[in-house]
């Protein structure tokens, strides 16, 4: 039992280290994560209902992942392949739109749920 407990505590070691490396080294992740924060931040100020504060964080989430796994195809895309390959490029531009979507549905989101409280419509 306690070496389960052990080996659970040690793959949540390995979790935060990834997302610590992630925040460090990734400057679009960065950004993502402020802005994320920022926008929990002001859903809490703002005191916006529950259903529409979990929209909030799972559309936060979702861009968060979405840039995660871009890196992780370019990263991984660039151990096997340093010079510019046709296919490469492809995957990694790919996954790359991956993030731009998540990014537009949650200026969507952030859009429908965040502007009617700054301005009367």
């Amino acid at each position: 039992m306690i070496k389960k407990v052990k080996s659970l505590i040690k793959s949540f070691q390995f979790a935060i280290n990834g997302l610590i490396i992630i925040l460090k080294t990734q400057r679009n992740a960065k950004i993502i994560f402020g802005l994320g924060l920022l926008a929990i931040i002001l859903g809490i100020y703002l005191r916006i209902p529950n259903s529409e504060f979990l929209i909030i964080i799972l559309t936060v989430g979702l861009v968060f992942i979405a840039e995660i796994f871009n890196t992780l195809v370019e990263e991984t895309q660039n151990i096997f392949s340093k010079k510019a390959h046709p296919q490469v490029k492809m995957i990694k531009d790919m996954a790359a739109g991956a993030v731009l979507i998540a990014a537009i549905i949650s200026l969507a989101v952030g859009y429908f749920i965040f502007v009617k409280r700054f301005f009367c419509f």
